[in-house]
């Protein structure tokens, strides 16, 4: 049985009206600033109006600051901001880290008795408002803070190492891992988190198999806290496909217990896995309802040519994915079962294949489609079994050939001759061109029309800025330094130019959609 360490109450903080006992300025600021899905015993402030805090019978002052992550308040006092901080290490030091002179560790105390210890630093490093260096700007309270904490406590405001050499702030990773490992935790802490306020953060907590060591007290020790992540995650995954949730219970769980603590300690998420499944506890994951009820593809209706094309596709596609598999198991990248699941789908996706491709493909190669096959064919990767395929078949080798050779090899196929290939390549480029002339002309014109500029006459778009002054005479864009302008519309007959706003689309509307000439300056 465990007894709650009884601490002196020597602070009084009021919120809106309700007061509350503390032990230390530490807890103070865990309650003017604990988020607001964070449990507390008083409310969290809205204004700092609402703030009152006194020590000892003294008022002490309450600031607040806006940052970017929102509102925090800070505490100062009337003296050296130095031995303030000080001040909040001996009594978190005196009140919360100690019992009888026993120093304690986060897991061995309360939530808030923690989170006390963890504000301070928090201040230190400037989380909190309290040191803005006005009485001791030389003071590095970072380091003076980390350093009495390491010379007290042995470690930082973040608490002791766990598994090894992580450290965490947060009060329920240091209890998981301490009751993972088998040490004690008092039953105040772990009902708090099993049945009290702290159970939303425990059910919450991405810590894999927390739960499970509240529940069953006698599982505590028994797996090292990665076995117990994986532990969790299994009962999570099964928890949807078993008619009722796995009971958290010493019977429920021992015979996953067992094979999982006889793997090394080195052993990975993959291979607890394929343990728990040799030995009947998991099994295969149905596949995705789609895959089971499709249907096979009927091949007797489709042309022999067709039914060749979609045998290679399918083929290929499903040695590929087996392939893919093998290397993930040899690798250890993927689970038995999750390979013989994968697997069985691989082998549904190659009986149920659409054949719309074959079709479309080889109805494109009988009717010399010249564009349907260059978009497949002329590229140096990829859609390699429709090129197998025309090799095969029509003794066309488009594989591993350049650009060039590939267009040809298709052109020459479709009955091209090499001049008639030029000049079809030709008139495609220039089509290329011309629509892309066109949709720069647009967007040229819509950024004139979005953009607003000043004029003795008003305020008028870009784009009718513009048009006024081509109306006016200024029909031919010229390049030459006028003032903040590169860019000016030129009048040929008066010799006047009119600076032109690069960034307001006005050149662009000029030259793309206008297209007006560009006037060289003579030398």
């Amino acid at each position: 049985m465990s007894t709650v360490h009884m601490m002196d109450q020597r602070i009084s903080l009021t919120i809106a009206g309700m007061e509350v006992s503390l032990a230390t300025l530490g807890h103070a600021l865990y309650h003017l600033n604990r988020h607001q899905h964070e449990p507390g015993i008083v409310a969290r402030p809205e204004h700092l109006a609402d703030i009152t805090l006194v020590r000892d019978g003294v008022p002490m002052e309450v600031v607040e600051e806006r940052r970017p992550s929102g509102r925090v308040f800070g505490i100062r006092g009337s003296g050296s901001e130095r031995a303030l901080l000080l001040d909040m290490i001996d009594e978190v030091d005196r009140d919360v880290m100690r019992v009888d002179g026993v120093l304690r560790a986060p897991h061995e105390m309360s939530y808030f008795d923690w989170m006390a210890v963890v504000s301070v630093g928090s201040a230190a490093y400037n989380v909190f408002p309290c040191f803005p260096g006005t009485t001791d700007a030389e003071v590095d309270f970072m380091t003076l803070c980390t350093e009495e904490y390491f010379r007290r406590f042995g470690h930082s405001h973040c608490g002791p190492t766990y598994d090894g050499q992580q450290t965490n702030s947060r009060h329920d990773v240091h209890v998981a891992y301490a009751l993972m490992y088998g040490k004690f935790v008092p039953e105040h802490v772990v009902a708090w988190y099993r049945d009290g306020a702290g159970q939303r953060k425990s059910k919450a907590s991405d810590l894999g198999g927390f739960d499970i060591v509240l529940a069953t007290p006698e599982l505590r020790g028994g797996l090292t806290p990665q076995q117990f992540r994986f532990l969790g995650i299994f009962l999570r995954e099964q928890a949807p496909e078993a008619a009722s949730e796995l009971p958290l219970t010493v019977t429920a769980l021992k015979p996953y217990v067992d094979v999982l603590s006889r793997l090394g300690a080195g052993a990975t998420y993959v291979d607890a896995d394929n343990a728990l499944t040799a030995a009947g506890l998991l099994q295969v994951r149905p596949r995705p309802e789609t895959t089971m009820e499709a249907q096979p593809t009927d091949t007797s209706t489709l042309s022999e040519p067709v039914r060749e094309l979609y045998t290679m596709l399918t083929d290929a596609r499903f040695e590929a994915q087996v392939k893919r598999l093998d290397n993930d198991r040899s690798k250890g990248q993927v689970t038995e079962r999750e390979y013989l699941r994968q697997m069985s789908i691989a082998k549904d996706a190659r009986l149920t294949a659409s054949s719309k491709f074959a079709v479309e493909m080889v109805a494109a190669i009988e009717n010399r489609d010249v564009d349907y096959l260059l978009n497949v064919l002329d590229q140096a990767d990829g859609n390699e079994t429709s090129k197998a395929f025309m090799a095969k078949r029509y003794g066309v080798k488009i594989k591993g050939l350049n650009r060039q050779r590939r267009r040809a090899a298709i052109y020459s196929f479709c009955g091209f001759s090499a001049g008639q290939q030029a000049d079809r390549e030709a008139n495609l480029t220039s089509m290329k061109n011309s629509r892309a002339q066109d949709r720069a002309a647009k967007e040229a014109t819509e950024h004139a029309e979005r953009v607003n500029v000043r004029t003795p006459s008003g305020t008028k778009s870009m784009r009718q800025f513009v048009d006024d002054a081509v109306a006016d005479g200024f029909s031919e864009l010229i390049k030459h330094r006028n003032g903040k302008f590169q860019w000016n519309l030129f009048n040929p007959k008066t010799h006047m130019a009119m600076g032109l706003s690069v960034a307001h689309g006005g050149l662009a509307y000029a030259r793309e959609a206008l297209k007006l000439p560009v006037r060289t300056l003579a030398a």
